[in-house]
């Protein structure tokens, strides 16, 4: 295997991009979408995903980690690939232990994982929010004086939680995991 193969193993698209071009300015699905590093544009359609690559659909061109670098950073083929071993810490791919190789795999796989479970997690409490609601807004119709005033306010508190989960970055749907518990006596 060489160094290309061997990098394309280490790294994925979605770590060189958040590496080069910071948190996207949206995401969907496994997509992550940013505005196109190579030219000023209004609508993001820079599109990066593990499984596909890296797509422009600006100029309809396709790119791997290493072509990417190249073009970011406008460096040739080896430049780039030395590039990325150097800025992700990575000792020459050539030289490494199978135990390091096995670690760093490891660990992106882990880090995939952890990705997936905030997201679903994310989804679903979502879902419930809106749920949630809608049975409090039937209850509102239902009753009166301070019962409906309580009610009133525990809506008005999911509409504040679901406008938070409506505008969330990758980043927020991280800060709002981490305050999971209390978001869920929320819901339930």
């Amino acid at each position: 295997m060489n160094n290309a193969e061997q990098i394309k193993q280490l790294l994925s698209p979605s770590m060189v991009a958040i590496q080069y071009m910071g948190l996207p300015q949206k995401t969907s699905g496994k997509n992550l979408i940013y505005k196109s590093p190579f030219r000023n544009e209004r609508t993001a359609s820079f599109w990066v995903n593990d499984e596909k690559g890296i797509h422009d659909f600006g100029t309809n061109i396709h790119y791997d980690i290493i072509s990417f670098a190249q073009e970011l950073f406008k460096i040739d083929f080896k430049t780039a690939i030395n590039k990325l071993y150097s800025d992700f810490g990575i000792i020459n791919y050539s030289e490494t232990s199978k135990e390091l190789k096995s670690y760093l795999l490891e660990k992106r796989e882990e880090e995939l994982q952890i990705k997936k479970k905030i997201d679903e997690w994310f989804y679903s409490t979502f879902n419930k929010l809106c749920k949630r609601i809608n049975k409090l807004e039937k209850i509102v119709k239902n009753t009166k004086g301070a019962k409906s005033a309580f009610v009133n306010c525990k809506i008005d508190y999911l509409d504040y939680l679901i406008d938070i989960f409506i505008n969330a970055s990758e980043e927020d749907k991280v800060e709002l995991w981490k305050d999971k518990e209390e978001i869920e006596n929320v819901v339930l």
